[in-house]
């Protein structure tokens, strides 16, 4: 069954009076923000039944899919997106009368049916993903906010309508390599793994965003780890050339003999801001400063977590310090990882 109503509406300008479904929603240009509060959309009651199952709002997810839905993923993103939502499953009780996990009538296979609903479910997957809740939260916050500053943000959805949708679309890239892409990166940077200042992640994602959609050649990106989640970004799901320099200005990817003068993304990882507005002056460029600059106390949320590899996960985290206890001791190793299982 549909539930539908009907209304007049102007969005970026132009006077529309059909059905308004989120897959629908004009991309480029300014909300009329007023209109589009009076707006309504078509759901049919299944629809309906899942969004209020995880607490989100018919609106949210129109406004989410206008807001998120204007990055252009690539061909190859959107097949690596296709491919990690197959390989997640649902399990059902005993006489199938619950089901866990990502089911058939979860909210993100409602989503992965529109460029627009896809491109939504992947920057709110990827977000959380990599960040805790509270920070993937205002990061979304914050670019919503970009999307159109001149608007009343008072009919943006709230920081808990926010929230519930993270949450309803986490996990859904946990079968993809997205996590070990982000992993990859930030493995350059050799400090602590913390958070970046959410309005400056926001603001770099939205030239991202400019990129993937042909409105800005290239950027470049000066900061810490949380440079890595965006080249992640911008290389495994908008298909765009990464280059990566240290402090020093050597370039440590892409390896010895590519072209590392063609790119859209340039990341620098440093915390110097100076460098960031030298750079400026003849490129696009945006700094993203540690989240510990700007609160006094941080917490285990201010910290980015990637995925690695099992075949390589010590390796990768402990360098030679867990070869060497391969090496030394490899039963006594292996009997203490066993009984930390059984746990």
């Amino acid at each position: 069954m549909e539930l539908q109503l009907r209304s007049s509406q102007r969005v970026s300008g132009r006077q529309v009076s059909t059905p308004v479904s989120p897959a629908y929603f004009v991309q480029q240009g300014t909300i009329d923000w007023s209109s589009l509060a009076r707006a309504s959309v078509n759901a049919s009651v299944s629809v309906l039944t899942r969004l209020s199952s995880c607490g989100v709002e018919l609106w949210t997810l129109a406004v989410a899919q206008i807001i998120l839905g204007n990055i252009h993923l690539s061909a190859e993103g959107e097949s690596g997106i296709s491919d990690a939502l197959a390989k997640l499953h649902s399990f059902g009780s005993y006489g199938n009368l619950m089901y866990f996990g990502f089911g058939v009538k979860h909210i993100i296979r409602t989503l992965a049916d529109s460029s627009e609903g896809m491109a939504t479910l992947v920057i709110c997957s990827s977000i959380a993903e990599i960040h805790g809740l509270a920070i993937s939260t205002q990061i979304v916050a914050e670019y919503a906010k970009l999307y159109n500053e001149q608007s009343d943000s008072s009919f943006l959805p709230s920081a808990r309508q926010w929230g519930a949708l993270i949450q309803a679309c986490s996990g859904a890239l946990s079968r993809s390599p997205f996590g070990s892409v982000v992993e990859f990166f930030m493995k350059f940077h050799p400090q602590v793994h913390m958070c970046g200042d959410p309005k400056q992640v926001a603001r770099a994602l939205e030239g991202l965003a400019k990129i993937s959609n042909g409105l800005m050649k290239s950027m470049v990106l000066v900061g810490n780890a949380e440079c890595g989640f965006l080249a992640a970004i911008a290389q495994w799901l908008l298909g765009l050339r990464v280059v990566v320099q240290n402090a020093a200005g050597d370039v440590v990817y892409p390896s010895s003999g590519a072209d590392v003068d063609d790119y859209h993304l340039m990341v620098i990882y440093s915390n110097d801001p100076e460098m960031s507005k030298t750079i400026s002056r003849t490129t696009d460029a945006y700094y993203i400063k540690d989240i510990a600059e700007i609160l006094q106390d941080s917490v285990g949320s201010d910290y980015l977590s990637g995925r690695v590899e099992w075949e390589t996960a010590f390796r990768q985290k402990f360098g030679s310090s867990a070869l060497k206890l391969f090496q030394l001791v490899p039963s006594i190793l292996g009997d203490v990882m066993g009984s930390a299982a059984k746990i």
